[in-house]
């Protein structure tokens, strides 16, 4: 029901603000303002009404669509009334009712709203405040015409509600038509009541509409409250015209990278077709070569090189070595290993890999990371590989043969005398940075016929037989040398690679009929060290493989390392000895 007004409005002693003094203030702000908006964005919220029953409240399911203009906390919304000249009681009181206004528009706009006395002129330093164009000036087109520029493009039109320009008719005309019943404080009929209107002051009209509920103009059919009317503002489209936001910062912990180890597989249809372990050399460049092309930018810790190209100085760049880790003679394993850790970009790089062609005609080799992370949480470098009840390990063999980087001949000037390739290996492991004592360092031969060379290395101590031992030592039909090779010692290898294998100096030289390699394939196959690829691009390894066993004094991590030419790229790799 329609909430009627009562016969007339009386001033009540206490009041702050006298109806009367309160009615000409409305009637002063009647005129249509004109707005400075600071530049503003849209949101919405997506909700259900709720309905409160009972003390309690329910989902009606019925889903609200919410929307709101949004604005910075520190740039205020101006009303401007250009016409308007308050005196200082209005002003007072004007003053007194915004203090008290907690909320603009929605309930949920809460607001400080206070009153200035500026002229037009004045107005734009108000709302700049010497920080450049931060408020642009809205006008209703229907008292100050349509501004400059072309509609939509320039500024677009907004449809709001204001005082209507001829209040006292609109309001004789349509209070009546509500719903009316007649009380004692209120007149008998329709007829009065109009009467009653038409002599009341227009702020009191004004008053009276204010004071009508929303519901009640919705329960009479009205399409507008009473005493207003549609008008339109001309807002600049430079208002809605604000930045993207930059996307708040992604605070992505990266945990730290130094190893990435990867397993392969073939895409077909009954057993893969894996590299074979000589083809080190290239699967190892070309997993180098996916990586730098997936990284995208110079990577030092990829490639190797300096930014001007030159090679890095330090030896801890990345180290790619392929692995047979179940040794049938072919790689299943590839490990990529940087001393000096992989940053985000090299790490993510390695992540993506996930095929990489094969030589051959073979199909592609389908790539996994089954481990991303620093090498101490790798358990498989740090258990007990030697079964020997303790954490790590103190002897090392070749799981593919050392290259010396350098040629051992020191030339015709020096009388053929050969480098010391144990040095070599030692210089090798300081710049690795393998700081532990080495104990030994010996080279892994094979025999022609070993039960054969073990009998006669047994028969040599005894005394029975003596240097030198044909055939091994010289040939009989040439007769006994000067000097003669060395003959290896047995060694007791449980690795399956190196099983019934022989040691010697690796300084010495090599007595006849040996052979260097490893076996593979549960000792069936036997691998020469010469068959492994040594070219790699622009690259050649130059000289003899070896087949080493290097012992510590003390134990080390099970960590592989590589030593010698293109040790970055599978050769010279040492493994624990099992």
């Amino acid at each position: 029901l329609a909430v009627a007004p009562p016969r007339a409005f009386a001033d009540v002693e206490g009041d702050e603000i006298p109806l009367s003094r309160l009615a000409a203030l409305l009637q002063a702000l009647s005129r249509i303002p004109a707005g400075w908006l600071p530049k503003t964005a849209g949101g919405h919220t997506r909700q259900y009404f709720p309905i409160h029953d009972a003390g309690m409240v329910k989902n009606s399911g019925s889903a609200v669509f919410d929307t709101f203009a949004t604005v910075r906390k520190d740039q205020p919304l101006v009303l401007h009334w250009p016409n308007v000249d308050l005196d200082t009681q209005s002003l007072a009181d004007l003053r007194l009712i915004l203090c008290r206004m907690t909320y603009f528009g929605r309930a949920e706009s809460w607001c400080r709203a206070d009153a200035h006395t500026v002229t037009l002129k004045e107005l734009p330093d108000v709302v700049t405040e010497g920080r450049g164009q931060t408020h642009w000036p809205c006008v209703c087109i229907e008292e100050a015409g349509k501004p400059g520029g072309r509609e939509y493009a320039d500024y677009t039109l907004e449809r709001r509600l204001a005082p209507a320009s001829d209040l006292t008719s609109e309001v004789v005309s349509l209070f009546p038509r509500t719903k009316f019943i007649a009380t004692d404080s209120r007149p008998k009929s329709a007829d009065d009541f109009r009467v009653m209107l038409a002599l009341e002051n227009p702020g009191c009209l004004l008053l009276r509409c204010l004071l009508r509920e929303s519901g009640s103009d919705i329960t009479d059919g009205l399409e507008r409250p009473i005493g207003a009317r549609w008008v339109h503002y001309a807002v600049p489209r430079a208002v809605y015209d604000v930045p993207r936001a930059p996307p708040p910062p992604r605070h992505r912990r990266y945990e730290p990278v130094d190893l990435v180890v990867f397993a392969l597989n073939t895409a077909t249809v009954h057993r893969p077709v894996l590299p074979a372990l000589t083809d080190a050399l290239l699967v190892a460049d070309r997993f180098r070569a996916a990586a730098m092309a997936l990284h995208g930018g110079r990577s030092q810790t990829l490639s190797g090189h300096q930014p001007n190209g030159d090679p890095a100085c330090k030896q801890q760049h990345a180290f790619w070595w392929p692995m047979d880790n179940d040794n049938d003679g072919f790689i299943d394993r590839v490990t990529v290993f940087a001393p000096d850790g992989l940053s985000n970009e090299e790490s993510a790089a390695l992540r993506r890999m996930t095929r990489i062609r094969q030589r051959g005609g073979r199909p592609d080799l389908l790539i996994t990371p089954v481990f991303v992370g620093v090498a101490a949480a790798y358990e498989p470098w740090n258990n007990d590989p030697c079964s020997t009840g303790q954490l790590g390990c103190d002897t090392f063999v070749s799981a593919t043969p050392y290259f010396s980087p350098l040629h051992l001949s020191h030339g015709k000037n020096r009388g053929g005398k050969l480098r010391s390739i144990v040095k070599q290996i030692r210089d090798g492991l300081l710049r690795q940075n393998i700081m532990e004592e080495v104990d030994s360092i010996e080279e892994l031969v094979f025999d022609y016929a070993p039960s054969e060379a073990r009998e006669l290395i047994a028969a040599l101590a005894a005394g029975d037989v003596q240097e030198p031992v044909p055939p091994r030592q010289f040939f009989p039909i040439n007769g006994a040398p000067k000097t003669y090779p060395q003959l290896p010692t047995p060694a007791s290898f449980t690795d399956q690679r190196y099983s019934g294998a022989f040691l010697k100096d690796p300084d010495v030289a090599h007595p006849f009929g040996a052979a260097i390699g490893l076996f593979v394939n549960r000792g069936n196959r036997f691998i020469r060290a010469m068959a492994f690829c040594r070219r790699r691009r622009q690259h050649q390894v130059h000289g003899y493989g070896r087949m080493l066993r290097i012992r510590f004094r003390e134990l080390r991590t099970a960590k592989p390392f590589a030593l010698g030419a293109q040790c970055h790229f599978g050769l010279g790799l040492f493994v624990p000895a099992k």
